[in-house]
């Protein structure tokens, strides 16, 4: 009973700008801070429309010209990924959210390094989707031995991609050091980071196993509420890590 009311008390209304603690803090969020996370969400999936509709193609002709469409629209829209990340961090840091300001502020701010860093993350998942393809086409399946091993590389690569646009949205370093600490990061908080990564990887596996219900689904709002709710995970492995001061972005 004890446990019991010590869950249920996650839920009890908080008077405002009062948090709630561990899960009670994912469903507040939500219900205080929707709608800043939904047009986000929802100029960020109209940027990437044109990735989608490549992706689509890519997926049914696996053919050069659509990867090659995927992977520049992806590339163009990295901007727009970005300023996503910084909108959900915000949100998840308990600061005022401008949604539109702070979007087009951090767009500005950051695309060419988000440019640069959607181009290095296309490639290497363009790589990793070539060789389970390839694997696949061998073998005629992946097998026990390489499933393992896509999911180890998979687990990497998810951890790579939240990780480097989480820090390049939200704290001030150098392109080259953004790149080193993504991969620290997959397993310097230890337990948060793990939680963080599989999540990433979890989110990942959705959309490419429901891949043609994948774009109605992000564009409800469930993209940013994903991303906001890996950073909630890592959060506090992230503040300790980047300390924010009272003019942190």
């Amino acid at each position: 009973m004890e446990k019991m009311s010590r869950f249920w008390s996650n839920f009890v209304k908080m008077p405002a700008d009062v948090p709630r603690a561990g899960l009670g803090r994912w469903f507040q969020l939500l219900e205080e801070r929707f709608m800043p996370l939904f047009w986000t969400n929802l100029v960020t999936m109209g940027s990437l429309l044109p990735c989608f509709a490549c992706a689509f193609f890519l997926t049914e002709l696996w053919d050069a010209l659509s990867w090659l469409g995927t992977y520049v629209f992806f590339v163009l829209a990295g901007p727009c990924v970005t300023a996503l990340h910084y909108n959900c961090m915000k949100v998840v840091r308990g600061a005022n959210v401008w949604w539109w300001e702070d979007y087009k502020q951090c767009v500005r701010r950051e695309w060419k390094k988000a440019m640069a860093l959607s181009a290095i993350v296309g490639a290497l998942w363009s790589g990793f989707a070539y060789a389970v393809r390839l694997v696949i086409g061998v073998s005629g399946g992946l097998g026990l031995g390489f499933t393992l091993v896509f999911v180890c590389c998979g687990f990497v690569l998810a951890g790579f991609t939240a990780f480097s646009y989480q820090q390049l949205s939200s704290v001030e370093l150098p392109f080259r050091n953004v790149l080193q600490n993504a991969l620290l990061l997959i397993f310097a908080g230890k337990g948060r980071s793990f939680a963080a990564t599989a999540f990433a990887l979890l989110c990942t596996i959705v959309c490419i196993k429901f891949y043609l219900y994948a774009f109605f689904l992000a564009l409800a709002g469930l993209y940013a509420v994903a991303v906001m709710t890996f950073s909630l995970i890592f959060l506090p492995v992230f503040r300790q890590l980047f300390p924010e001061g009272d003019d942190a972005p």
